[in-house]
């Protein structure tokens, strides 16, 4: 189904938008260039990053399409069961120390972070299925 050339302007215009209010606060809210500037390990960091995310970015493209498959499967999957584990294991720890959150009011910090994790857990789960049954994400 084609889309309108009003939405494909609209999503543009959004994107142009997000891209240079971003670039802005990186530049002058942020002072972007001056926390590189500050210590030159930082830009050392980001090369890196750089010379190794490229050709990693670069041979998962060249893979067919059922390797790369095979790939989203286990990178995906490997995030939603560590995911799972941490929830699991902070429910666990919290479950341990309740009287004593319970007593200093920090029950609700405990529980927001728990939900927040077991969010996180579903939504790696979902795209893991959606995967597993090749559908776009």
């Amino acid at each position: 189904m084609r889309r309108p050339r009003s939405q494909l302007f609209v999503a543009w215009c959004v994107f142009g938008a997000a891209a240079l209010w971003s670039a802005y606060e990186w530049i002058f809210v942020n002072e972007g260039l001056r926390y590189f500037s500050q210590d030159w390990s930082r830009v050392l960091l980001l090369c890196t990053i750089v010379v190794i995310g490229t050709p990693i970015l670069l041979g998962y493209l060249a893979l067919s399409a059922e390797c790369r498959r095979r790939v989203e499967l286990w990178g995906v999957g490997c995030l939603a069961a560590a995911t799972t584990g941490l929830a699991l294991h902070v429910l666990y720890s919290a479950a341990r120390m309740a009287a004593f959150l319970s007593e200093t009011g920090g029950l609700w910090l405990l529980i927001a972070s728990v939900l927040f994790l077991c969010i996180m857990a579903a939504g790696f789960w979902w795209a893991f299925w959606r995967v597993w049954n090749r559908k776009p994400v």
